[in-house]
Protein backbone atom coordinates (compact mmCIF):
# COMPACT_ATOMS: atom_id res chain seq x y z
CA UNK A 1 0.00 0.00 0.00
CA UNK A 2 1.61 3.78 -0.94
CA UNK A 3 1.97 6.19 2.14
CA UNK A 4 -0.26 8.83 1.52
CA UNK A 5 1.02 12.13 0.36
CA UNK A 6 1.01 14.99 2.27
CA UNK A 7 1.46 19.05 1.49
CA UNK A 8 4.34 20.13 2.95
CA UNK A 9 3.04 23.85 4.47
CA UNK A 10 -0.55 22.49 5.76
CA UNK A 11 -0.02 18.71 6.02
CA UNK A 12 -3.25 17.33 4.69
CA UNK A 13 -3.79 14.41 2.67
CA UNK A 14 -3.77 15.22 -1.00
CA UNK A 15 -5.70 13.63 -3.85
CA UNK A 16 -3.67 12.55 -7.08
CA UNK A 17 -4.93 14.49 -9.81
CA UNK A 18 -6.46 12.09 -12.58
CA UNK A 19 -4.79 11.72 -15.86
CA UNK A 20 -6.39 13.26 -18.64
CA UNK A 21 -8.45 15.52 -15.66
CA UNK A 22 -8.90 18.90 -17.57
CA UNK A 23 -11.31 20.86 -15.07
CA UNK A 24 -10.95 23.12 -11.99
CA UNK A 25 -8.47 21.75 -10.06
CA UNK A 26 -9.92 20.78 -6.27
CA UNK A 27 -7.54 22.45 -2.99
CA UNK A 28 -6.62 19.19 -1.72
CA UNK A 29 -5.03 18.21 -5.22
CA UNK A 30 -1.53 17.01 -5.38
CA UNK A 31 0.83 19.77 -7.07
CA UNK A 32 4.04 20.70 -6.81
CA UNK A 33 5.89 23.79 -5.26
CA UNK A 34 9.39 25.30 -6.18
CA UNK A 35 11.74 25.95 -3.43
CA UNK A 36 12.17 28.99 -3.80
CA UNK A 37 9.91 29.73 -6.57
CA UNK A 38 11.57 29.46 -10.01
CA UNK A 39 10.84 32.45 -10.89
CA UNK A 40 13.79 33.61 -9.17
CA UNK A 41 15.99 32.20 -11.62
CA UNK A 42 17.12 33.24 -15.07
CA UNK A 43 16.48 31.15 -18.40
CA UNK A 44 17.44 28.57 -19.21
CA UNK A 45 16.11 27.16 -15.97
CA UNK A 46 18.91 24.95 -14.41
CA UNK A 47 17.65 21.21 -13.98
CA UNK A 48 18.04 20.83 -10.55
CA UNK A 49 15.28 23.10 -9.17
CA UNK A 50 13.68 21.74 -5.94
CA UNK A 51 10.51 20.88 -6.07
CA UNK A 52 7.93 19.30 -2.93
CA UNK A 53 4.70 17.94 -2.91
CA UNK A 54 2.46 20.67 -2.31
CA UNK A 55 -1.73 20.49 -2.31
CA UNK A 56 -3.46 23.17 -4.84
CA UNK A 57 -4.61 25.35 -1.80
CA UNK A 58 -1.57 26.08 -0.68
CA UNK A 59 0.50 26.57 -3.51
CA UNK A 60 -1.53 28.61 -5.37
CA UNK A 61 -2.51 30.85 -2.39
CA UNK A 62 0.78 32.22 -2.11
CA UNK A 63 1.48 32.71 -6.01
CA UNK A 64 1.30 36.78 -5.34
CA UNK A 65 3.74 36.41 -2.27
CA UNK A 66 6.52 34.83 -4.66
CA UNK A 67 6.25 37.26 -7.32
CA UNK A 68 6.52 40.02 -4.80
CA UNK A 69 9.40 38.49 -2.99
CA UNK A 70 10.97 39.10 -6.86
CA UNK A 71 10.61 42.24 -7.14
CA UNK A 72 12.12 43.16 -3.81
CA UNK A 73 15.09 40.95 -3.94
CA UNK A 74 15.88 41.60 -8.23
CA UNK A 75 15.34 45.43 -7.29
CA UNK A 76 17.86 45.14 -4.19
CA UNK A 77 20.94 47.31 -3.82
CA UNK A 78 24.29 45.00 -4.92
CA UNK A 79 22.89 42.34 -6.84
CA UNK A 80 24.88 40.23 -9.15
CA UNK A 81 24.37 39.92 -12.94
CA UNK A 82 21.53 37.43 -12.30
CA UNK A 83 19.56 39.69 -10.13
CA UNK A 84 20.20 42.43 -12.46
CA UNK A 85 18.33 40.36 -15.35
CA UNK A 86 15.68 39.51 -13.54
CA UNK A 87 15.17 42.72 -12.62
CA UNK A 88 14.86 43.94 -16.08
CA UNK A 89 13.49 41.24 -18.06
CA UNK A 90 10.74 39.63 -15.33
CA UNK A 91 10.20 42.85 -12.56
CA UNK A 92 10.25 45.68 -15.27
CA UNK A 93 9.58 43.67 -18.64
CA UNK A 94 6.39 41.35 -17.64
CA UNK A 95 5.33 41.80 -13.34
CA UNK A 96 5.30 45.76 -14.20
CA UNK A 97 4.96 46.08 -17.75
CA UNK A 98 1.76 44.00 -17.67
CA UNK A 99 0.38 46.18 -14.53
CA UNK A 100 0.09 42.84 -12.25
CA UNK A 101 0.31 43.55 -8.33
CA UNK A 102 -1.31 46.64 -8.62
CA UNK A 103 -2.18 47.08 -4.70
CA UNK A 104 1.32 45.71 -3.74
CA UNK A 105 3.18 49.17 -5.83
CA UNK A 106 0.30 51.07 -4.60
CA UNK A 107 1.37 50.17 -0.82
CA UNK A 108 4.77 50.64 -1.81
CA UNK A 109 4.58 53.97 -3.99
CA UNK A 110 4.62 56.54 -0.96
CA UNK A 111 7.57 54.78 1.14
CA UNK A 112 9.96 55.87 -1.97
CA UNK A 113 12.47 58.59 -1.37
CA UNK A 114 15.93 59.19 -2.14
CA UNK A 115 18.27 58.19 0.43
CA UNK A 116 22.62 58.16 0.47
CA UNK A 117 24.37 54.80 1.76
CA UNK A 118 27.72 53.97 1.92
CA UNK A 119 29.41 50.89 -0.24
CA UNK A 120 32.96 50.44 -1.51
CA UNK A 121 33.18 52.22 -4.39
CA UNK A 122 32.03 55.26 -2.12
CA UNK A 123 28.60 56.95 -1.40
CA UNK A 124 25.94 56.21 -3.43
CA UNK A 125 22.58 58.22 -4.12
CA UNK A 126 19.44 55.55 -4.41
CA UNK A 127 15.68 55.06 -4.25
CA UNK A 128 14.93 53.72 -1.12
CA UNK A 129 11.60 52.04 -0.50
CA UNK A 130 10.36 49.87 2.30
CA UNK A 131 7.08 47.31 2.31
CA UNK A 132 6.04 44.89 4.89
CA UNK A 133 7.89 42.67 6.81
CA UNK A 134 5.28 39.83 7.23
CA UNK A 135 4.38 38.15 3.86
CA UNK A 136 8.61 38.39 3.26
CA UNK A 137 9.06 36.73 6.64
CA UNK A 138 6.24 34.01 5.57
CA UNK A 139 7.39 33.31 2.40
CA UNK A 140 11.12 32.79 3.59
CA UNK A 141 9.82 30.36 6.61
CA UNK A 142 8.20 28.66 4.48
CA UNK A 143 11.31 28.19 1.91
CA UNK A 144 13.12 26.59 4.76
CA UNK A 145 10.24 24.31 5.77
CA UNK A 146 10.60 23.17 1.67
CA UNK A 147 14.05 22.27 2.33
CA UNK A 148 13.68 20.82 5.31
CA UNK A 149 10.91 18.62 3.76
CA UNK A 150 13.76 17.64 0.66
CA UNK A 151 16.53 17.55 2.32
CA UNK A 152 15.69 15.51 5.69
CA UNK A 153 12.19 13.97 5.40
CA UNK A 154 12.57 12.97 8.70
CA UNK A 155 12.74 15.67 10.61
CA UNK A 156 9.43 16.95 12.00
CA UNK A 157 9.72 20.31 11.40
CA UNK A 158 5.81 21.12 12.06
CA UNK A 159 6.68 21.35 16.03
CA UNK A 160 8.95 23.57 15.44
CA UNK A 161 9.24 27.27 16.21
CA UNK A 162 10.87 29.64 12.99
CA UNK A 163 12.51 33.21 13.48
CA UNK A 164 13.51 34.63 10.31
CA UNK A 165 15.21 37.50 9.84
CA UNK A 166 16.77 39.82 6.62
CA UNK A 167 20.41 40.26 7.51
CA UNK A 168 20.97 43.55 5.17
CA UNK A 169 23.26 42.88 1.85
CA UNK A 170 25.48 40.28 1.25
CA UNK A 171 28.32 42.71 1.25
CA UNK A 172 27.74 44.56 4.32
CA UNK A 173 29.76 48.56 4.34
CA UNK A 174 32.93 48.45 5.44
CA UNK A 175 33.26 49.29 9.25
CA UNK A 176 29.81 48.12 10.18
CA UNK A 177 29.64 45.27 12.35
CA UNK A 178 25.82 43.91 14.03
CA UNK A 179 24.99 40.74 15.44
CA UNK A 180 22.76 39.54 12.23
CA UNK A 181 26.27 40.13 10.02
CA UNK A 182 28.17 38.57 12.55
CA UNK A 183 25.84 35.38 12.75
CA UNK A 184 25.56 35.34 9.06
CA UNK A 185 29.82 34.67 8.85
CA UNK A 186 29.76 32.05 11.67
CA UNK A 187 26.77 30.24 9.36
CA UNK A 188 29.02 30.99 6.37
CA UNK A 189 32.18 29.38 7.59
CA UNK A 190 30.43 26.68 9.69
CA UNK A 191 27.18 25.25 8.29
CA UNK A 192 27.00 23.33 4.58
CA UNK A 193 26.69 25.33 1.84
CA UNK A 194 24.63 23.79 -1.09
CA UNK A 195 23.00 26.40 -3.68
CA UNK A 196 20.52 26.13 -7.14
CA UNK A 197 20.80 28.31 -10.24
CA UNK A 198 23.66 28.74 -13.18
CA UNK A 199 24.35 31.97 -12.28
CA UNK A 200 24.31 32.34 -8.76
CA UNK A 201 20.59 33.12 -7.88
CA UNK A 202 20.32 30.89 -4.91
CA UNK A 203 22.62 29.51 -2.20
CA UNK A 204 21.99 28.67 0.99
CA UNK A 205 23.99 27.47 4.57
CA UNK A 206 22.29 24.63 6.70
CA UNK A 207 22.97 22.94 10.03
CA UNK A 208 20.57 20.71 11.18
CA UNK A 209 21.12 19.26 15.15
CA UNK A 210 18.77 16.20 15.16
CA UNK A 211 19.93 15.10 18.92
CA UNK A 212 18.28 18.87 20.26
CA UNK A 213 16.01 19.63 17.69
CA UNK A 214 17.79 22.75 16.38
CA UNK A 215 18.14 23.97 13.28
CA UNK A 216 20.02 26.86 11.53
CA UNK A 217 19.74 28.21 7.68
CA UNK A 218 21.16 30.96 5.49
CA UNK A 219 19.48 31.99 2.50
CA UNK A 220 21.32 34.20 -0.13
CA UNK A 221 19.69 35.67 -3.37
CA UNK A 222 21.70 37.28 -5.89
CA UNK A 223 24.56 37.73 -3.86
CA UNK A 224 22.96 40.56 -1.86
CA UNK A 225 19.73 39.54 -0.23
CA UNK A 226 20.23 37.30 3.02
CA UNK A 227 17.78 35.67 5.77
CA UNK A 228 18.69 34.06 8.61
CA UNK A 229 16.41 31.37 9.83
CA UNK A 230 16.57 29.61 13.12
CA UNK A 231 14.13 26.62 14.05
CA UNK A 232 13.88 25.12 17.67
CA UNK A 233 10.87 22.98 19.18
CA UNK A 234 7.78 24.60 20.57
CA UNK A 235 4.98 23.38 22.20
CA UNK A 236 2.62 24.59 20.17
CA UNK A 237 2.43 24.14 16.26
CA UNK A 238 3.33 26.35 13.86
CA UNK A 239 0.47 27.25 11.35
CA UNK A 240 1.66 27.39 7.34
Amino acid sequence: MNTPRRCYLCGTEMIPIPSGHQGRKLPKHETRDHVPPDGLFCEPKPSNLITVPCCYECNNKHSDADEQFRVLTALQLGTNDAGRKIGVEKVFGSTMKKLRQPMFFKALAPTIRLAKVATPQGTEEVIYLSTDAAPVVSLVKNMVKGLLYHFHPEFDYRSQRFHAEEVTVAKPRPGVSDLGNELRAIIMKYCKEDGRGNHSEFRFWRQLELANQHGAWLLLFYNAVAFIVIHEPSTRPQRA
